[in-house]
């Protein structure tokens, strides 16, 4: 089934890739980074739901983002 979130206005299964693009690149927007942690934190979702969102971003932005292991989350960069 899945639960109605007031954030997304329907359940999270009802999102479209572009949509859950839209909502990660948001979070990372106003945060200034992103993970699937984050990602549970801000919106209220389960790991599986993050997990889903982040692989949706990563495929989207790959070139423009980098893994920061240090802070275990990814970043915005000018990549050479």
């Amino acid at each position: 089934m899945g639960k109605f979130n007031s954030i997304f206005k329907r359940k999270f299964s009802e999102l479209d890739r572009n949509e859950r693009i839209k909502f990660a690149t948001d979070a990372h927007t106003n945060f200034g980074n992103i993970s699937r942690k984050k990602l549970m934190d801000i919106y209220g979702i389960t790991q599986i739901q993050a997990g889903l969102m982040m692989r949706d971003y990563i495929h989207e932005y790959a070139t423009k983002i980098e893994w920061v292991e240090e802070h275990s989350h990814y970043k915005f960069t000018i990549k050479k």
